[in-house]
């Protein structure tokens, strides 16, 4: 069975940035070009340019550069994605792209993990994504909440920290971020028991770690909210003082 993992790059500046970037990691691949594109209900749309590289001597791995636009509620956003597809059950490809990964967080370029079925990740933007609608969904199985449920969760985290690494640390993005990083913890803790319990507890640490900086920051915020009040109060009265003569 394939998987795919898809990076969404920020301030990518043209599509050579991730066609270099792919040539390094995957030297002698065989190259081929697609262009895809989709239309739907109320002018949305997405149309890019997809470079496939398939190496030479890595078996069951592919990787994918995306570039184009999708239009959203006559919103256009970039594509700027790197999608590795690879079949996860074999642990030579598996091993490959853990290290591919590393290498791309390890590069210049900012990602972030996004949705690679650009239907579906449109769907999400348009606030009309429907989990019982995938493949993987079975009412009858707790797996639904791991196949479906969680990766939908992660993607959405993945999206606000898009927009703090974009616009800078704003307080709502920063509330936004912590409230979402609690939902998944919560979610992450359903799903404790169908996933490796090593890996669990490791990542409920991670999200654990990340809630309570932001929770300082957000006793940071409150501090300044309460001294700008003050602030204007003390300005108000002193306004309203009689004038000494």
């Amino acid at each position: 069975m394939k998987h795919k993992l898809c990076l969404h790059g920020l301030e990518v500046k043209n599509q050579a940035q991730l066609l270099n970037l792919a040539k390094r990691l995957l030297p002698g691949s065989t190259v081929k070009v697609k262009i895809k594109e989709k239309y739907f209900n109320d002018n949305d749309m997405y149309k890019y340019r997809l470079t496939r590289f398939t190496p030479e001597n890595i078996d069951g791995v592919r990787l994918y550069c995306a570039w184009g636009t999708l239009l959203v509620s006559d919103k256009l956003l970039a594509i700027a994605d790197i999608i590795i597809e690879f079949e996860y059950r074999n642990a030579e490809a598996a091993e490959a792209v853990d290290s591919l990964l590393q290498k791309l967080l390890a590069s210049k370029t900012k990602f972030v993990l996004e949705e690679p079925d650009f239907s579906q990740r449109l769907d999400q933007l348009r606030g009309c994504f429907d989990q019982k609608q995938l493949a993987a969904y079975n009412a009858d199985s707790a797996m639904s909440l791991l196949y479906c449920h969680l990766p939908w969760q992660v993607y959405y985290v993945s999206k606000l920290w898009q927009e703090v690494l974009s616009r800078g640390p704003e307080r709502s993005l920063l509330r936004q971020l912590r409230v979402k990083l609690r939902r998944l913890r919560s979610l992450l803790t359903l799903c404790k028991p169908l996933l490796p319990e090593q890996e669990a507890v490791h990542w409920q640490g991670v999200l654990k770690a990340s809630t309570n900086r932001l929770g300082d920051v957000r006793e940071y915020d409150v501090a300044l909210q309460i001294c700008s009040r003050l602030q204007r109060s003390r300005e108000q009265a002193e306004a309203t003082l009689p004038q000494l003569t």
